[in-house]
């Protein structure tokens, strides 16, 4: 049975250093909120959901 893994690591590459989006987030002030941390958290979770319904449709 296949096993996914979310690729956080990429995730993490695409979102921090190609678009840059720490410091989009704390020039706009609607987003200053957000936070790395934050947004980690959500693709850690985001990634465990994910792996438990993928594993719920292998044959």
């Amino acid at each position: 049975m296949a096993v996914y893994n979310a690729p956080l690591n990429d995730m993490r590459f695409i979102l921090n250093d190609v678009f840059k989006a720490p410091q989009f987030w704390q020039n706009n002030e609607n987003l200053a909120h957000v936070d790395t941390e934050t947004v980690d958290m959500i693709f850690r979770r985001n990634g465990k959901t994910v792996k438990k319904r993928f594993v719920a449709y292998q044959p």
